[in-house]
């Protein structure tokens, strides 16, 4: 992956004054964690055993590449992405298992753990990180997408070309909030 990650041109941005930057792993790394505890530990649904620990890491984020938003130099933001020459790779890769990927040409890239602090969503930054995601998938050769977001996030990804594909489950992170199968095809 260290091989992949070299290959993009992008390494940090302004947005709306806000500083988003690519860090890989394990640059700031226990801070994504945090955050992404402190955006979601109230929505219902949400594994609290987890979210208890403080800190949300999992095994995908040593192989992700990663985007932070700061404002102020205080993060308020973060999102990843992988690229998988193996769809058992995938995370939630388990729940994907009943459909089927075989029309699709490898590698393909998963969009997850997008994280924006409450103080600061509706400024676009979502959209920014989606949109970064997207195209360093295609800058990386990835011919398909794969997201799995929770249902408010469907529309938004649907405007940036998503196709929904089904239901997929509900993770372990999140016993109570289903995910939804999405693909883009670049």
């Amino acid at each position: 992956m260290k091989e992949i990650k070299n290959k993009i041109t992008f390494l940090e941005t302004m947005f709306k004054g806000y500083l988003i930057r690519r860090v890989e792993y394990p640059e700031l790394i226990d801070e994504i964690g945090r955050l992404r505890v402190d955006v979601w530990k109230n929505e219902k649904g949400m594994n609290q055993e987890l979210m208890a620990k403080g800190i949300w890491i999992d095994a995908s984020d040593e192989i992700a590449i990663h985007w932070v938003v700061f404002k102020d130099r205080t993060l308020v933001g973060s999102a990843r992405l992988t690229i998988h020459e193996n769809l058992s790779d995938i995370p939630y890769s388990l729940l994907l298992n009943k459909y089927s990927f075989d029309q699709y040409n490898l590698p393909v890239s998963s969009m997850n753990r997008l994280a924006i602090h409450a103080d600061h969503s509706g400024q676009g930054i979502a959209k920014k990180l989606d949109e970064l995601r997207i195209n360093t998938s295609r800058e990386l050769g990835a011919q398909l997408i794969i997201g799995e977001p929770v249902s408010w996030r469907i529309d938004c990804l649907e405007k940036l070309g998503f196709e929904t594909i089904g239901p997929l489950g509900y993770p372990e992170e999140a016993p109570g909030l289903m995910l939804t199968l999405m693909i883009k095809k670049l």
